[in-house]
């Protein structure tokens, strides 16, 4: 369960993670960042990196995973059930009998 606690720590984490990257001079991307709840409440907060709100999603890919809000891996498997099928496909199409 979310709380009031655990939200505004979140944030402020993601204040010194500005801050650091100011200071180092990176940038950091709100349009390719996103919050992924792993919670069953409703989130009523808005977080923002840099005055820049960043968006809730169901799933996300991260190091070429894709993980959904259940961190269930289905939506990554038929990802890549879909590409073997592709590659096997173009491989066996190479080849006349």
């Amino acid at each position: 369960m979310q709380t009031r606690q655990d939200v505004n720590e979140l944030q402020s984490s993601l204040d010194a993670l500005a801050a650091w990257s100011d200071q180092w001079q990176l940038t950091i991307s709100s349009k390719k960042s996103a919050v992924l709840c792993l919670c069953e409440t409703d989130i009523d907060h808005c977080y923002v990196i840099k005055q820049a709100s960043v968006s809730f999603v169901s799933e996300i890919r991260d190091l070429g995973i894709l993980i959904d809000n259940k961190l269930a891996m289905s939506q990554h498997i038929c990802a890549v059930m879909k590409k073997a099928r592709t590659t096997a496909s173009l491989i066996f199409n190479m080849f006349s009998f």
